[in-house]
């Protein structure tokens, strides 16, 4: 190749790169040029690193963090857990909240997101259920001092709680977990508060009540691994419990075979109507064909008179027709 050629087009490649590298920065001099530049690169279909991300938590552009997660870095599938776990470490207090909607804005798909299911502590007396979530894999273990983006929902069948923690190491931990009830919630009378450093405490009224459970989860012999029974508390409604009977177990045994009746007549009447349709289509599909029986042998009838009307028909006649 001719040097003045190889030169040229050396030149038109730096060209390029140029170009490339100036669409994708970012004019941080103001929070409102970013936001402008940032725009336009989007639209130039330009490319984005975590390293921006860093360079916007620096100068706190909060406005501009959010637009950039939700119109970029999510939908690119970048995952920015890493950079905000580093981040954590130099965040100043009064940022705090700012920061926390941020990773709010986090997809929890992320596949450097540690899913962790938290120790929890449960009780009941006849009337309510008490439950102590501590921020920790292990009851024995201390709990991370706090999280981000505790979220605790109570729905008439279940109760889930979900946290985020950037503290406890390099890797951001998914506190989850979810839990069926043995019963129903009453949700008008749920309701949670924090408890000691690193735990969160959780009050639920049963619904029927008064009634006893058997186990937390609507499975009675299921048992999580960081699952634990709190004696403390079930020794201090003792007297609750007997003051319906030598043994709460009564109550609900007599409720419990109520619903076992129940749910067997509605399992004996399911299994009659399905008999009843079966035995319907069976008689449909026998009409339907006693019906063309009789058409092929009225058919058979008059041919036979057509073709041979002195003749009598035998049996073999009959089985040559079908």
């Amino acid at each position: 190749m001719p040097m003045p050629i190889f030169i040229s087009k050396l030149f038109l490649f730096l060209f390029v790169i140029l170009v490339v590298i100036s669409a994708n920065k970012i004019n941080y001099e103001s929070e409102s040029q970013a936001l402008d530049t940032f725009s336009q690169g989007v639209a130039q279909k330009a490319t984005f690193t975590p390293l921006e991300v860093e360079r916007a938590l620096d100068r706190n552009y909060w406005a501009l963090l959010k637009t950039m997660i939700l119109d970029y870095y999510n939908l690119q599938h970048i995952d920015l857990f890493p950079t905000f776990t580093k981040y954590k470490k130099k965040l100043k207090k009064e940022n705090f909240s700012a920061f926390e909607s941020l990773v709010g804005l986090l997809p929890l798909e992320s596949p450097s997101l540690q899913k962790i299911g938290p120790a929890f502590l449960w009780a009941q007396n006849m009337t309510f259920l008490f439950v102590k979530i501590k921020f920790s894999q292990k009851l024995d273990t201390p709990g991370v001092l706090e999280v981000q983006n505790m979220n605790i929902s109570f729905q008439y069948d279940r109760f889930i709680f979900s946290a985020l923690s950037l503290d406890q190491s390099e890797i951001p931990i998914h506190y989850y977990l979810e839990i069926e009830t043995f019963h129903h919630l009453n949700t008008y009378y749920c309701w949670w508060r924090y408890d000691s450093v690193g735990s969160v405490y959780l009050e639920m009224k049963k619904s029927p009540a008064p009634y006893f459970w058997r186990n937390i989860h609507i499975d009675q012999f299921k048992k999580l691994p960081n699952q634990h029974m709190w004696w403390d508390v079930y020794y201090n409604y003792m007297e609750d419990f007997n003051s319906y009977g030598a043994n709460a177990l009564l109550l609900f045994d007599q409720r419990e075979l109520e619903r076992e009746r129940k749910e067997e007549a509605e399992e004996f009447e399911a299994k009659m109507k399905k008999r009843d349709a079966n035995l319907q289509k069976k008689r449909s599909t026998k009409i339907q064909k006693d019906a063309l029986q009789a058409f092929r042998n009225k058919m058979y009838c008059w041919y036979s008179y057509q073709d041979h009307k002195n003749k009598v028909l035998t049996i073999h006649d009959w089985e040559s027709w079908f």
